[in-house]
């Protein structure tokens, strides 16, 4: 399989694709409703006395909005300009207070220790090692000691998995000419359990397991992990 080098920048621009594609009702449709395992952690959150959310990589809101319902402090991040625009339309038809930024996720501009959970839902994935890297090391510093991170990354199970360009170590891209859904024209990182563990340095985690969402073949790990004190 061809290996192509891309320079840094060219791994995170999946955002683009959504960019266009969430500024149609059509486009957002099957992203409005919030994922059943971050809805169940509200009682979780609320039972350890989390109040301060980051919604990292949020798109249109969908957890933001029912974060907010649910009375949290939300924070949240995104680089789609439509997708941020789309949830402060939301947010203030329900005058929720939402702090929406659009920011890269490997650089978040925000003090140390500033929430007690992040979510990062089918976000954190569209890069290479490197990028998440820099993402995770974020992420830890802006979660006080204790807090808990929640993200879905990309399983080796995934049918996609090697499927297209390889263009990083585990990461792969798919050309518009055999594929063309959703994102998959950009850079995708997958990796196995044992992997996802030993990235997850300085976390201890609480749930791991790999869930096939709505398509066929699209295995994602869920993860819940906590911040060691």
């Amino acid at each position: 399989m061809e290996l192509v080098l891309f320079m840094a920048d060219n791994l995170t621009t999946a955002h683009s694709n959504w960019e266009v594609a969430w500024q149609t009702e059509t486009g957002r449709e099957a992203w409005i409703r919030p994922d059943p395992d971050v809805a169940e952690k509200i009682y979780f959150l609320k039972k350890n006395s989390c109040a301060r959310v980051l919604d990292l990589g949020c798109g249109v809101g969908r957890h933001s909005i029912m974060f907010a319902e649910n009375g949290f402090e939300v924070t949240s991040i995104d680089l789609s300009e439509s997708g941020i625009e789309f949830l402060n339309k939301v947010a203030k038809l329900n005058k929720y207070e939402i702090k929406t930024e659009i920011s890269d996720m490997d650089s978040i501009k925000h003090p140390d220790q500033s929430f007690d959970y992040v979510l990062a839902f089918n976000s954190i994935y569209l890069g290479d090692i490197n990028t998440i890297r820099r993402t995770l090391a974020e992420i830890y510093r802006v979660l006080i000691p204790g807090g808990y991170f929640h993200a879905t990354f990309l399983s080796q199970r995934n049918s996609n998995y090697k499927v297209g360009t390889k263009v990083a170590y585990n990461t792969f891209i798919q050309n518009k000419k055999t594929k063309n859904i959703g994102d998959l024209e950009h850079p995708h990182f997958y990796c196995n359990a044992q992997e996802l563990v030993s990235i997850l340095n300085g976390f201890e985690i609480h749930t791991l397991f790999d869930r096939e969402h709505k398509e066929p073949g699209s295995y994602h790990f869920h993860v819940l992990a906590e911040k060691l004190k």
